[in-house]
């Protein structure tokens, strides 16, 4: 499980980072012939980076666990 959080993680990031840079750059897109508003970009980057956050925490919650330090051990206890 821990190996499919960090790719998730990793692709999410670079999913992130791609649309950020497609922000600044002010690189046009075009899916099925409609050019997509910049605003669609920022709101994925969001989405994504949610989500890349959502992964870090807990893939640092399942190493304090391990650990038995922290709340997360104390979770996994009950």
């Amino acid at each position: 499980m821990r190996s499919y959080v960090q790719v998730s993680c990793l692709l999410f990031a670079l999913t992130t980072l791609g649309h950020l840079v497609r922000m600044l750059a002010r690189w046009p897109l075009v899916i099925a012939g409609r050019p997509l508003p910049v605003f669609a970009s920022l709101l994925v980057a969001v989405i994504t980076g949610a989500m890349t956050i959502w992964a870090l925490r807990l893939l640092s919650c399942a190493a304090l666990a391990h650990r038995g330090i922290g709340e997360c051990a104390r979770r996994t206890e009950s």
